[in-house]
Parts: structure tokens; sequence; C-alpha cells
């Protein structure tokens, strides 16, 4: 088991590159939330495909045959 050291580690953790990205993506999740408002529809239609595509995948690793009608 590996030992963690809480006074040294997080300090390597906070480098300019991390802290960068970690403002980058709060400033981002506004916009994420305005284009979940714009764009519904579209929203919508991305959702079904990719359950489509993710429950044929999911088939496909465990070894399960199915048509399309019934996915």
């Amino acid at each position: 088991m590996r030992d963690f050291d809480f006074i040294v580690s997080p300090a390597k953790l906070l480098t300019p590159e991390i802290v960068q990205m970690v403002s980058s993506i709060h400033e981002h999740k506004g916009k994420q939330e305005l284009f979940l408002e714009a764009n519904v529809d579209e929203l919508k239609t991305l959702l079904e495909v990719a359950l489509i595509q993710s429950t044929g995948a999911s088939n496909r690793i465990e070894g399960i045959s199915t048509g399309y009608v019934r996915v």
C-alpha cells in the first residue's frame, strides 16, 4: 500500500498547468448549461443515438446478438 504525504503531495499537485485546467473547467461550466438550454431537440436526438450505440456495444462485449429493431 502507498503512503500519502498530506503536507508535500498537495503542493506538488497545484502546478500552474493544473490550476489553469481547473479554472478552464470552471469557466466552461456556465457555457455548458446555456448549450443544454439552447439545443434541447438536438441533444435528445444525440442521447437516443448514444443509448442505442451503447446498448449495441455492451451486447457485443457480452457476446449477445440482437437485431437493430430489438435494441
